[in-house]
């Protein structure tokens, strides 16, 4: 993607993360940017492939959290990796995050007539994660596809809630938790698949 194209879907996902995919024009996202409305219409034709395009953009980069170093050492610390760096890349770019919530909340019209789910590949991805667990020998898919999200839903829930958890307490708690939540999130996942073995 070149410079002038990641720009705008820079731009185009902090406006759709923080109104939504109905709660924004395609004349508002090309007034932050500068640019009249047809100039943006003429990098993507249409606002629905816009938002596929920034799907596509964050579905690559939690594709990359996946790949990080570290997460093909052992099958045993696999799982425990890959989700502490998911953590880590969501709470870092908690404004993909906030879309992607939203995206859930706002998608009952669209989901209807969708041609393409631009995060399967990534769900079905961390799904084989848990089933090539050794621990996880046994587990049917289902089992494996409840683990990944109930994690995720841990992930995503506290890298949404800053704005709000830093103000309920503080700067410097909101700072200390989130400076434990990836370790704390390896955890949950250890324990949960230990738990299998033990079972």
């Amino acid at each position: 993607m070149n410079k002038t194209r990641a720009k705008l879907v820079a731009v185009a996902t902090e406006q759709f993360a923080e109104r939504g995919f109905y709660g924004v024009s395609v004349a508002q996202i090309s007034d932050q940017l500068g640019l009249t409305k047809q100039a943006l219409l003429h990098h993507f034709g249409s606002k629905e492939k816009l938002y596929a395009e920034v799907l596509q953009t964050i579905s690559e980069e939690l594709m990359q959290s996946i790949n990080q170093p570290g997460t093909g050492e052992s099958m045993q610390a696999q799982p425990e990796q890959v989700f502490a760096n998911l953590c880590e890349t969501c709470l870092t770019n908690s404004t993909a995050t906030q879309l992607l919530v939203r995206e859930l909340l706002d998608n009952k019209r669209r989901a209807e007539s969708a041609r393409q789910w631009y995060l399967k590949e990534f769900l079905a991805s961390l799904n084989q994660v848990i089933l090539n667990d050794a621990r996880c020998s046994g587990i049917s898919e289902t089992e494996a596809m409840t683990i990944v999200y109930q994690t995720l839903g841990a992930i995503n829930y506290f890298a949404i809630s800053k704005p709000t958890f830093s103000r309920i307490y503080d700067g410097k708690t909101y700072r200390a938790v989130e400076k434990d939540y990836a370790r704390e999130i390896a955890s949950l996942i250890k324990a949960r698949l230990d738990s299998i073995t033990a079972g």
